[in-house]
């Protein structure tokens, strides 16, 4: 017994020592590596465990840990792990988070996000790297806090819906884009794998410097330039497939049958002439489901092909991009050819210059034919997309497909989509050149030209088309048949230009850090275009299918607008020991559109079978144009 007792006191003594060895007390203080301030509240915990402190109001902490590993972290440092082998004192140096020293692209400038006063979500080429979209739009989903973004329709290459400080009353209601420092009005022309990062201003004063364009928040899209190193080569591929995510449930013939006998019941008209033609037509066997007709298994593809590369005064991109995005509905589809091209070259030290040049050619079909779900809804099952009641061989069988549906007052929908030749051909040019001079230390002045022109031609054309029914049917009436041609034919060209001068200078002394900016900015907007519908072609053939084939015509109309801005803006952004933040911003526009009441310089005419008038509107009384206190002269 005596024998148990002495070892069981002895291991227990081993085991007391052991402990007491590993247990090491330790303390210290942990400072801003930066700033060498003590810090408070820095979070001290032993790795593995939940055993823990925080630092005092010195900067101090003290705790006792039995493993030879602690973590000390803090909001906007580093986490910093240290050995401990021993009992001691570990005085600890924290690192600031590169994330909050990260340079961020601003209105006119860039600017370290700890400096940053207003309401910025960056997005970085990383986070949208894998999103195979056709319209750059899409890449901002689920990607910043506040950003509402939905589809603004199920049309292959649609903008997305954004808004970013809910409904506004300036303007519309979409924000402003800014692409490498020019206003854009949309950016279905931008290949998105060109872009390299995306900012969203989304408070008012971040979005101030922009004046009233930018009350609906701003979203600044920085697109790719060549890197220093050695040339990169990249290739990216995409296909996929899509569906209709959600189908009508559509009536078969049984239930539909027995729907109109059940309606009709007590119809006298009905039972004596039509229930017998109806339960013909029935008996026929015929089940067309429309929405599965109207739908498709859709294939879309995505290549892009990018060279970078740069040397020591040299950066310079070249990308090629392909988008072929099929709709759910059948016809529509989205079609993109795009080309990028940016160069850098530093001519010194002191001078940089560049250019960007982007060309996109869209084509673009939807389902404007059919601008609800009506038609689908409301076509009956007795009817096949192609009617057997006419001969193949003959010469209306071709467009007997189109015909209206027999039992049912709508047209067929499948003709709906497929029978006009309907689409949107889109060419646009946009880009910029730049020079920027380095005048002294922290001053720097650039000069930049921004331009676009956006062409957009639409066409419609309706051929004419017939059919013969079996008079058991109900649906043989003319006014559910083209007995004669129709187009639409619009062509419209956009023309934008910007100069913008700038000055930026920034400096830090001691605890002071002083980032300002002056500017001045020229834009000339224009646009013109022409609308025509005429009728009664020659035939359903390509080849007749322009204006002076068309052997009757109702009208013919176009205008032309123009309008200028000129605009001075500053901003001032003072920080003083990394904590004191004050931000002066200041923008009027001097703007042609409105002059004592009056709009801009506009030309417009209309034409008409009856008689051609034109009309020339000039409201420009006055050389002298008033605006924001400003004059234009």
């Amino acid at each position: 017994m005596s024998k148990h007792l002495l070892l069981f006191i002895l291991i227990l003594a081993v085991c007391t020592n052991v402990f007491a060895q590993q247990t090491k007390s330790i303390s210290g203080v942990v400072y801003d590596s930066n700033t060498g301030e003590a810090l408070i509240g820095v979070s001290v915990l032993e790795v593995g465990t939940t055993n823990g402190t925080i630092t005092d109001f010195d900067g101090r902490y003290t705790l006792k840990v039995s493993s030879n590993k602690v973590s000390f972290s803090y909001v906007g440092f580093k986490t910093e792990i240290v050995n401990v082998t021993n009992s001691g004192t570990y005085n600890v140096n924290l690192v600031s988070d590169n994330k909050l020293d990260e340079v961020v692209v601003i209105g006119y400038g860039t600017q370290r996000k700890s400096d940053l006063t207003g309401a910025l979500a960056s997005i970085s080429s990383k986070d949208i790297k894998n999103y195979a979209v056709s319209n750059a739009s899409e890449l901002l989903t689920g990607k910043a806090a506040g950003v509402f973004v939905a589809a603004s329709s199920g049309q292959p290459g649609s903008d997305a819906v954004i808004r970013v400080r809910g409904l506004g009353t300036v303007n519309d209601n979409n924000p402003l884009y800014v692409v490498d420092g020019q206003f854009m009005d949309n950016i279905s022309s931008l290949n998105p794998s060109d872009i390299e990062r995306m900012e969203v201003l989304k408070d008012a004063s971040a979005c101030a410097i922009y004046g009233s364009r930018g009350s609906n928040g701003v979203i600044l899209i920085t697109t790719k330039g060549g890197v220093k190193g050695e040339t990169t080569v990249t290739l990216d591929a995409y296909v996929g497939v899509k569906n209709s995510y959600k189908a009508l449930n559509m009536m078969n013939s049984d239930q539909y049958y027995n729907f109109i006998m059940k309606a009709y019941e007590n119809d006298a008209s009905f039972q004596n002439s039509m229930k017998d033609k109806f339960t013909n037509q029935y008996q026929k066997g015929y089940n067309t489901n429309w929405w599965n007709e109207v739908t498709r298994t859709a294939f879309n593809q995505n290549y892009n092909l990018s060279i970078r590369k740069g040397t020591d005064n040299s950066r310079s991109s070249l990308s090629l991009g392909y988008v072929d995005d099929q709709g759910a509905i059948i016809t529509t589809e989205f079609k993109r050819l795009s080309l990028k091209a940016n160069l850098e070259y530093d001519i010194n030290k002191f001078i940089t210059v560049g250019a960007n040049v982007n060309l996109a050619k869209i084509r673009k079909r939807d389902a404007g034919a059919i601008p609800s779900f009506d038609f689908i809804q409301k076509a009956d099952p007795f009817t096949p997309v192609i009617s057997p009641l006419v001969d193949p061989s003959s010469e209306n069988y071709e467009y007997n497909k189109y015909a209206p549906t027999e039992w049912s007052y709508d047209p067929n929908p499948v003709a709906m989509l497929e029978l006009p030749n309907r689409y949107n051909d889109i060419f646009n040019v946009f880009g910029n050149v730049f020079a920027q001079i380095k005048l002294y230390k922290g001053l720097s002045y650039r000069v930049q030209y921004s331009f676009e022109r956006y062409h957009d031609t639409f066409k419609d054309f309706r051929p004419v088309y017939s059919s013969t029914f079996s008079e058991d049917n109900l649906a043989n009436q003319e006014s559910k048949y083209n007995k004669e041609t129709q187009l639409n034919n619009n062509s419209a060209v956009t023309s934008n230009y910007q100069v913008e001068q700038r000055l930026n200078y920034n400096t830090i002394i001691g605890r002071h850090k002083l980032d300002a900016m002056v500017a001045m900015t020229y834009e000339k907007n224009s646009s013109e275009g022409i609308n025509a519908f005429k009728r009664k072609a020659l035939g359903n053939d390509e080849i007749y299918q322009i204006l002076d084939a068309q052997t009757a015509g109702d009208n013919t109309s176009g205008g032309k607008e123009t309008s200028s801005m000129l605009s001075y803006l500053g901003r001032i952004n003072y920080v003083y020991d990394d904590r004191y933040h004050h931000v002066g911003i200041r923008r009027p526009d001097g703007s042609m559109l409105y002059v004592n009441g009056m709009h801009q310089v506009t030309k417009t005419f209309n034409c008409e079978t009856t008689g051609t008038y034109y009309v020339y509107v000039e409201n420009m009384r006055s050389k002298e144009i008033r605006a924001a206190g400003y004059f234009i002269r």
